[in-house]
């Protein structure tokens, strides 16, 4: 599957994520369920990162981590990430996420 995955802001404390999913027989997109999440960007360009692992798309804040179902075209909220003082790169294998902070050299595993 191909996605389309934009972030955007909303008086500085609403992030919208809009996924659109690639129709590869009709060469057609189709809009997903959007996320609307309270995370305060304090006017900051950060915007959080999104990987993919698995079958899902996740959308990782410094305080927030979000969870795309593909195959129902749902969000959940899952734990937060345990990272000081923000998480500067996510990577995403088949089975796991890396969160590396911007303190070189703090990660986590998911």
């Amino acid at each position: 599957q191909l996605y389309y995955l934009a972030v955007s802001h909303r008086h500085k404390v609403d992030t919208i994520v809009q996924i659109k999913r690639h129709n590869r027989h009709t060469d057609k997109w189709a809009e997903c369920l959007q996320l609307r999440t309270n995370v305060n960007c304090n006017g900051s360009a950060e915007v959080g990162k999104a990987v993919s692992c698995g079958p899902h798309i996740y959308f990782i804040t410094d305080t927030e981590m979000h969870r795309y179902h593909p195959s129902n075209d749902q969000w959940c909220k899952m734990a937060a990430p345990i990272i000081n003082p923000y998480i500067n790169t996510a990577i995403g294998t088949t089975t796991e996420i890396i969160c590396e902070s911007s303190n070189l050299g703090e990660m986590c595993l998911y």
